[in-house]
């Protein structure tokens, strides 16, 4: 029997996840293992050049046919509600910062689409809802 894991790269525990504060996978599972890796709220918080090495371990992980659900802040979309006030530069950097300074990067939905291609992931979804976005991709 084969082992399969759904694997929650980020901050808060979820029901039929496990949970993985540490994006490097290694000693979560195997390679080919994963069923879902879900990254909806981790992107801000790895420097981007390291995102591409990234995404292909993370492709790595999953199985054939296993899905990559990645999300984070668009930087465009950010400038754009600072531009026509939908919100304000104290809330901005937040948002794009941290409240503690721990965010490190933002980049836009069409950047993480590059890099998740790159990877030669298939994407199958993709949603901007504000400043957010949510992109989904499958191992084929």
């Amino acid at each position: 029997m084969k082992i399969e894991f759904k694997i929650n790269i980020g901050f808060k525990e979820m029901r039929g996840y496990i949970l993985s504060k540490n994006p490097n996978l290694d000693e979560v599972c195997e390679a080919a293992q994963a069923i879902e890796i879900l990254g909806d709220e981790i992107l801000n918080y790895i420097p981007v050049k390291h995102l591409g090495q990234l995404i292909q371990h993370w492709r790595s992980k999953l199985r054939i046919g296993g899905r990559l659900i990645l999300g984070g802040t668009d930087l465009i979309e950010m400038a754009k509600a600072i531009v026509t006030k939908q919100t304000n530069p104290y809330i901005a950097n937040q948002v794009l910062f941290g409240i503690d300074c721990d965010r490190v990067s933002c980049l836009t939905l069409d950047d993480i689409e590059n890099l998740v291609r790159a990877q030669d992931l298939k994407i199958i979804s993709k949603r901007l809802d504000g400043i957010n976005f949510l992109i989904e991709a499958v191992r084929q």
